[in-house]
């Protein structure tokens, strides 16, 4: 904790890094740039992007937009859907209670996450 984070990474470097908040998410990440700026009031200032995680439907191999949460729960995998193979999935519901959306995100479905599209 005594070194600076600029003093121990340099673009190019690859890391890794255990989110752990009710289930582990194993997160890989690469230093794409330094940028150069000023502090601002808080000590500590990292910018981060991560790339879409690449989701797919398990019917069709369309892109989903769906996750069940029931089957995710049930079988404790990820059970992803596009837009209309979720409205012939068996969980489906009129008011589509058991699917969240996918986000930007490699928590969605996991204990304990409660990201929103607009965060």
């Amino acid at each position: 904790m005594a070194e600076r984070i600029l003093d121990t990474v340099a673009t190019g470097n690859r890391f890794s890094y255990e989110y752990d908040f009710g289930t582990t998410t194993e997160l890989a990440g690469r230093v794409l740039a330094l940028v150069p700026g000023s502090p601002t009031a808080s000590p500590i200032q990292v910018l981060a992007r991560n790339e879409p995680p690449i989701r797919r439907c398990a019917e069709c191999g369309q892109d989903a937009t769906k996750l069940c949460a029931l089957c995710n729960q049930e079988m404790g995998k990820p059970c992803w859907y596009c837009d209309a193979c979720s409205d012939r999935h068996r969980c489906s519901d009129p008011d589509g209670g058991y699917f969240l959306s996918v986000l930007n995100s490699p928590r969605v479905g996991l204990c304990s996450y409660g990201g929103t599209a607009g965060g």
